[in-house]
């Protein structure tokens, strides 16, 4: 192709190189670059490729190939490429360059036509849709550029796609708001195990919505609060596991109360109070007679105290930092109450683990503090964290634990219930097809003695998971093994439960063995057939209806006029053969006699062998193959096709499934003609039978 923009190209080269001497020229190049960058293992995606003719380039392009990554599967049917107009360049659709997807690689070329290449700074882009890997890793979609066998050179890294099926992990960054508080706001930051992951955030269970970090949040009630936050790669890959946050928001102040105290008159100088609050963790401040609030622990002591009335008060502040505004009073109130205990470890409420271990600590620390454990209603005794339980038997647990104080005050027991289930679920296959059918598809339901999920296999193939019922599709002739095997809430596997069955959607071929010839006198008729596989038959002869029959099946009281019988096998899972054998003869009347010469050659009617006979007989013109059947007293032992006019039968061979040999005896044996092709059985009448008879063993 010469035209304008190719002539401007020449002179411009001439002057380059008039102005530079023997400078080299601009090597052909092209930039290459795809979408997406990364996808998940085993999925269908659309891909985009895009190949640049660099504007320097002093050549257009005519052919583009793209390497397929390994164990990447192109649907060659969605692939399509177009060029870009550029300069005197058209915009086109590119065509297939040969085999479209052939070699691991996409072949496309430009279409017919002057102005159909890819000129220098136009864009060739091709779309499709693949599979990819179900591997992980980075992959690389090798591009390749040419003008006929010339190649371009490639500016720059070919463009990869990385298959990722991991999930990012989430984290949250920093610090979680101190619980309980009476702060109203919040902010978190987080971060991702992956770079460019995207976020979503939600708050005390609301629905995830798209977030960066930080996160701030105000303006929220009092109560308990969770925020969540989990990460989503570049594949799609979200982190199955969100990070999450809990607090508390605590806007009411405590209520003070004094527990014990002296009485109301004591000669006693001196007294002891003890308080609590109705929130856990709660500090107090005391007064004594009116003088200023300060810190105190309960139980509060006091000493060398002056005859006459007193007066304590003690309010209590939680830990958000809210007051009671009204104090609690009491008259020598002493608190000698226990320290709280609190557990920050133990099994989750439901496991399957038969071991259990336990992490505690006292509300109130101090020394001398001491702890007292119990499992399942047993004495308490000593004990200290952590504390591990093994060997435990199925179902609920409790524990307990209690903080003993310096002063052997007993504070109050922490429990935790939880139940063990050790035990796996048991699965039944309810209901499936039928032990032997035609249908290719199957549906199964399946249930367990115990809530659960499953995984399901067919024919051996890998677990997967699945529902009650199951559906396949499109399956094959032959046996079919189905599985489901059950997994409970708390991960116990139980044994796999089986279905097998048998499908034969293939109907079975029927063959006519022996017939009357048409032209025959005999008012009678005798068929013998059998099917490539076991089955039952009907017949019909004439215009009747299809009716149960054996072989052989015959006919007396015929008319002398054309017949037609027809048989078709119907196999164990009721596949009908649709073509039925047919069989169709002329009555004639009642023949002269006269001599006719058999077309059966070898061996002569009644022959005696001691080897197995090679059975010959004339051509008949127009015979594409001939069927021959040997019988052996009334058991047909073989039937065979050939080509040729003769055949060599040996020693042992096998018919119908089973093993068969010439063993000494009198045999039968028939050759009828056949027309077109083998599977059509178009047979013409009888040539002729003979017989032979086998005095010894056969050998060879």
């Amino acid at each position: 192709m010469f035209n304008r923009r190719r002539l401007l190209l020449a002179v411009a080269g001439a002057c380059l190189l008039l102005a530079s001497g023997a400078a080299a020229a601009e090597p052909n190049a092209f930039t290459a670059t795809s979408t997406p960058s990364h996808v998940k293992p085993a999925t269908s995606a659309s891909y985009t490729i895009k190949l640049t003719n660099k504007p320097s380039s002093p050549k257009e392009a005519d052919k583009a190939k793209i390497g397929i990554p390994t164990d990447f599967v192109v649907d060659e049917a969605t692939v399509q490429a177009s060029a870009g107009a550029v300069g005197d360049c058209l915009a086109s659709t590119w065509v297939a360059d040969g085999v479209l997807v052939t070699g691991g690689k996409i072949n496309v070329t430009r279409p017919g036509g002057p102005n159909n290449w890819l000129c220098p700074g136009a864009t060739l882009t091709v779309v499709f849709s693949a599979t990819s890997a179900s591997a992980e890793g980075e992959h690389t979609w090798t591009t390749e550029l040419l003008r006929g066998e010339e190649t371009f050179a490639l500016n720059g890294l070919p463009p990869t796609v990385v298959v990722d099926g991991t999930a990012p992990d989430t984290t949250i960054t920093s610090p979680a708001p101190p619980t309980p508080t009476n702060q109203t706001s919040a902010s978190f930051s987080f971060s991702s195990t992956e770079p460019e992951s995207t976020f979503q955030c939600r708050r005390d269970g609301a629905a995830f919505t798209a977030c960066t970090s930080p996160k701030s949040y105000t303006g929220l009630g009092p109560g308990a609060h969770t925020f969540e936050v989990r990460a989503t790669d570049l594949a799609g890959n979200t982190d199955s596991s969100s990070a999450s946050n809990s607090w508390t928001i605590d806007l009411t102040a405590p209520n003070t109360s004094v527990d014990s105290g002296p009485p109301a008159a004591t000669n006693q100088t001196s007294a002891s109070f003890s308080f609590s609050s109705n929130e856990l963790g709660s500090t107090f401040q005391c007064s004594l007679d009116g003088a200023a609030f300060t810190d105190c622990p309960s139980p509060q002591a006091y000493s060398g105290l002056a005859e006459g009335p007193h007066t304590f008060a003690v309010r209590a502040i939680d830990p958000a930092r809210n007051t009671d505004a009204v104090p609690a009073s009491h008259s020598w109130t002493i608190d000698l109450t226990g320290a709280a205990t609190r557990i920050l470890f133990a099994p989750p409420s439901s496991t399957n683990l038969t071991n259990a271990s336990f992490i505690f600590e006292s509300s109130e620390p101090e020394a001398g503090t001491t702890f007292e454990c119990s499992l399942d209603g047993a004495l308490f005794t000593a004990c200290s964290p952590p504390i591990a339980y093994s060997n435990l038997a199925d179902g609920s647990h409790t524990f307990a634990v209690r903080a003993v104080d310096q002063a052997k005050n007993t504070g109050p027991a922490a429990p935790h219930t939880w139940t063990i289930d050790s035990r796996p679920p048991t699965a039944t296959v309810a209901s499936g097809p039928a032990a032997l059918g035609n249908t290719r598809s199957a549906t199964f339901a399946f249930s367990a003695n115990e809530p659960s999920s499953f995984q399901c296999s067919l024919d051996g193939g890998s677990f997967a998971p699945c529902n009650s019922p199951a559906s396949y599709q499109n399956l094959g002739d032959g046996a079919h093994t189905f599985i489901a095997r059950p997994t409970d809430a708390v991960g116990n596997t139980g044994a796999s439960s089986s279905y097998s069955w048998t499908i034969d959607a293939t109907a079975p071929e029927t063959s006519l063995s022996s017939g009357p010839r048409s032209g025959t006198t005999t008012l009678s008729a005798t068929f013998t057939f059998s099917a490539s596989e076991p089955a039952a038959f009907q017949c019909k002869l004439d215009a009747a209806a299809f009716a149960p029959c054996g072989s052989p099946r015959s006919y007396s009281g015929l008319t002398r006029i054309g017949h037609s019988f027809e048989v078709r096998a119907i196999d164990a899972a009721g596949n009908p053969d649709s073509t039925p054998a047919v069989h169709r003869w002329t009555i004639a009347a009642a023949p002269r006699r006269v001599r006719t010469i058999s077309a059966l050659l070898a061996p002569r009617a009644g022959a005696r062998v001691t080897s197995p006979p090679r059975l010959v007989w004339r051509r008949l013109a127009g015979a594409s193959y001939y069927n021959v059947q040997l019988y052996r007293g009334r058991v047909k032992v073989l039937s065979s096709w050939p080509t040729r006019t003769s055949l060599q039968l040996r020693a042992r061979w096998t018919y119908l499934g089973r093993q068969r040999q010439l063993a000494p005896g009198a045999y039968r044996w028939y050759v009828w003609p056949g027309y077109g092709r083998a599977s059509a059985r178009r047979y013409g009448r009888l040539l002729g039978q003979s017989t032979f008879t086998v005095t010894a063993p056969a050998r060879r």
